[in-house]
């Protein structure tokens, strides 16, 4: 294998890698130093991916040029500051960090907002590595758009595209987040099923179109009456649903009671064939957020039949089933 205490450069270790020494891949090299240097300053300042030499207490001491477009100030600028004195990242921010430095012992990768020069927001994923001494080398990859790509394929996957409310799915991810929460708080959970009454007839007799703005007009009225803190979905056909947390019994009570005066004002048809819009409600709860989003959904349908019931014996004579 020949000596190796004095170490190797990148061409002989390369070349004895390469003629059957695999185990001196992860031997250190041993450049000159005007090589090294010239590698350390290629890196800091050509890298595509932002680099920053900084000390623990958060002072710049070398930047990348990729940094530098990456925040909008130019290196003079840069040097010797820290991004908090920049205003690079929000001020509670920039003081968890060093506690969440100690805890994973100045390594690892997180997530970041910073504001650039001109006030503008970008997502950055950092890459952080303590070096000897008081030195940290951290990596900054720019990922907004792939983070606002992710979140609209969350979006897509958790949301019914017809309606804008939350599919089955995200429904019951957002509901059992719901539930989780509410364990912890000792809150009550209620979950509210709304079934369009007479969809098909309408769809029969009308055509699609009008069955899919009844379905429309049923989602926003159901945000609107339950308001902006409840999950609202659509979990199939004319099948809704609504969760909310820490409200009394009484709450949802009057929720209903608006949805139902709101949704009769509503008429969806032609001229002379337009139908009002109803719902056949049931509920359910959650004490102390104990229970599952199906075991809700199964209770509300049982207390829902009764009133599904009641609409058929009770229809106006020109709704079919």
């Amino acid at each position: 294998m020949g000596d190796t205490e004095g170490g190797l450069s990148w061409h002989e270790r390369a070349r004895r890698v390469r003629e059957g020494e695999p185990e001196l891949a992860d031997h250190p090299a041993n450049e000159s130093y005007d090589a090294l240097q010239d590698l350390v300053s290629t890196i800091l300042r050509r890298s595509f991916d932002a680099v920053v030499l900084r000390t623990r207490a958060g002072e710049y001491l070398e930047v990348s040029d990729s940094f530098c477009a990456l925040t909008g100030f130019p290196r003079a600028e840069l040097l010797g500051q820290s991004s908090a004195a920049l205003g690079l990242v929000e001020p509670e921010g920039a003081r968890r960090r060093p506690e969440s430095d100690v805890r994973s012992r100045l390594g690892g990768i997180y997530d970041e907002v910073i504001v650039r020069k001109d006030g503008t927001s970008r997502v950055v994923e950092c890459s952080q590595q303590l070096l000897d001494g008081d030195l940290l080398l951290v990596i900054i990859r720019d990922v907004t758009e792939r983070r606002l790509r992710e979140q609209e394929l969350h979006r897509l996957a958790s949301e019914d595209h017809l309606t804008g409310v939350l599919n089955r799915r995200g429904f019951t991810q957002q509901v059992t987040t719901m539930l989780d929460e509410a364990r912890g708080a000792g809150r009550t959970v209620h979950l509210v099923l709304a079934d369009v009454d007479g969809l098909k007839a309408a769809n029969d007799q009308l055509g699609h179109e009008f069955g899919d703005r009844t379905l429309i007009a049923v989602a926003e009225t159901l945000r609107v009456a339950y308001g902006p803190d409840a999950a609202v979905g659509r979990l199939g056909g004319d099948e809704f649903a609504v969760a909310v947390s820490g409200r009394s019994g009484e709450e949802v009570e009057l929720a209903n009671k608006a949805l139902h005066s709101t949704l009769a004002e509503i008429m969806i048809g032609p001229a002379g064939a337009q139908r009002a819009v109803s719902v056949s409600l049931g509920t359910a709860s959650a004490d102390n957020g104990i229970g599952t989003v199906d075991r809700l959904i199964a209770l509300a349908d049982e207390s829902q039949y009764v009133a599904k019931r009641a609409y058929y014996s009770t229809k106006p004579p020109d709704r079919r089933a």
